[in-house]
């Protein structure tokens, strides 16, 4: 919203009048998904022309406007298993039973929440110590995946956690669903700051656990 954008102002404006760094975290989105132009490296002009892609732009924008003692720093789609995200919606229907149809034209290199804090914390560890690098960065796994992809991976883990004797994922018959493609590329945060994409199906397990450890929770205080 423009309140949102005009906050991201305000910040960039103090950051710069007291001489402090803003890491400002922005996402995937700002880019179409246009197939032709993954993976998505930082010198790309975001081009999503959705009213959230204008929103996203005109924020980075807000930033970069104020200080240049700063790093925007694109992530790729995030899971959790807290929250309302992507991962917690799939968990929640798997659980009812239902059968999801998922697009196997749309990919991403999806992160876990917690790999996604290892690298601003790795980042800010660095500035700490007097690094100067600065602008714009972008983060993702090291393995693209479409949503039909991810759906059969978070079920097959939900099956160890929990008792799914139906539903599942199947692939999407939808022609009007858009192809699309936002692999973000990696390599500049590697050659700057030294650091490694890792396995978003290695870290899937951890998060579809924790799921299931805070439903159980909730249950038992209900």
């Amino acid at each position: 919203s423009d309140g949102d954008i005009q906050r991201t102002r305000w910040f960039g404006k103090a950051c710069l009048r007291n001489n402090i760094f803003y890491l400002f975290q922005s996402s995937a989105w700002v880019f179409s998904g246009a197939m032709d132009e993954a993976p998505w490296i930082e010198s790309d002009e975001p081009d999503d022309m959705s009213h959230l892609g204008r929103v996203r732009r005109a924020a980075e924008q807000a930033v970069t406007d104020m200080t240049d003692n700063a790093i925007l720093l694109r992530l790729a789609p995030t899971y959790s298993g807290q929250g309302g995200g992507v991962l917690a919606k799939m968990l929640q229907r798997f659980s009812r039973g239902e059968r999801m149809a998922l697009s196997d034209t749309q990919y991403f290199n999806p992160i876990s929440a917690d790999d996604g804090a290892r690298v601003i914390a790795a980042i800010l560890d660095q500035i700490a110590t007097g690094t100067s690098n600065r602008g714009i960065f972008h983060y993702g796994s090291n393995e693209r995946a479409s949503y039909f992809e991810f759906g059969e991976a978070v079920f097959a883990v939900a099956s160890q956690f929990a008792d799914i004797t139906s539903g599942g994922v199947a692939r999407s018959t939808d022609a009007s669903q858009p192809k699309g493609d936002w692999t973000l590329g990696t390599q500049r945060i590697f050659d700057s700051f030294g650091i490694h994409s890792t396995s978003w199906r290695r870290l899937l397990a951890p998060a579809v656990k924790a799921f299931y450890q805070h439903q159980k929770v909730t249950i038992d205080h209900e």
